[in-house]
């Protein structure tokens, strides 16, 4: 996030934000300076935007707020931006890791590192509850405890992971020093399509890990 927050285009601005926000990239660059609330924090995603047709709030951290304030009002849309722009911006970085992929890291330290229940992490994501009695008997979308949620990724992602300086010949590194760190502490288990199988501390596995994690192609139980 260092290194993101380090380039001075819009298509950075927006990727930091999507990272922040565990948006999709159509929800970013569609939104619209109406979905904004300042004064609440809160970014609403109308329902014919959003995957799974119905309406999602987004608590906003400070640092959301302040990559929108500097953000000039040229026009209805926040971020306008190509679909594939923040794609293309992570290649440019070195990165071989897809914008979906940062969803997936956020789920494997919430659920893995955090105490709040599974169904207000999937919900961070806009993700339906699964289990329809559950869904009845929440009915609210625990947005509190998903703002306090989202504060602290938000804080998570501003920590300088590492020392020194950043690599300047890899540009990812604090994110890798991220999957390190969750890699440690977390101890996750694995689970692919096929079978469930448990992280080792082998240099090739942790080399394998970060980037497979954030391609989306590992799903942390």
């Amino acid at each position: 996030m260092e290194r993101l927050r380090g380039k001075d285009s819009l298509t950075a601005r927006a990727l930091e934000f999507t990272i922040l926000c565990t948006a999709r990239t159509a929800e970013t660059i569609g939104m619209t300076w109406d979905e904004i609330d300042f004064n609440q924090k809160i970014w609403t995603v109308p329902a014919e935007r959003t995957k799974t047709g119905a309406e999602h709030r987004v608590p906003l951290s400070d640092r959301a707020i302040s990559i929108l304030e500097s953000q000039p009002r040229s026009g209805d849309k926040v971020f306008t931006l190509a679909h594939t722009a923040m794609l293309n911006a992570l290649k440019r970085m070195g990165c071989d890791y897809t914008v979906h992929g940062f969803r997936a890291c956020f789920s494997t330290w919430a659920h893995d590192n955090t105490a709040y229940p599974g169904d207000v992490i999937e919900m961070c994501l806009a993700h339906k509850v699964a289990n329809k009695v559950e869904a009845s008997y929440r009915r609210g979308d625990g947005f509190e405890k998903r703002r306090r949620l989202m504060s602290e990724w938000s804080r998570l992602c501003e920590q300088p992971f590492g020392h020194g300086h950043a690599d300047q010949q890899n540009p990812m590194r604090p994110l890798a020093t991220l999957a390190d760190t969750l890699y440690e502490r977390l101890s996750p288990a694995v689970v692919t399509k096929q079978r469930e199988t448990r992280c080792r501390g082998s240099s090739r596995q942790r080399s394998r890990f970060l980037p497979r994690l954030l391609r989306g192609r590992l799903r942390l139980s």
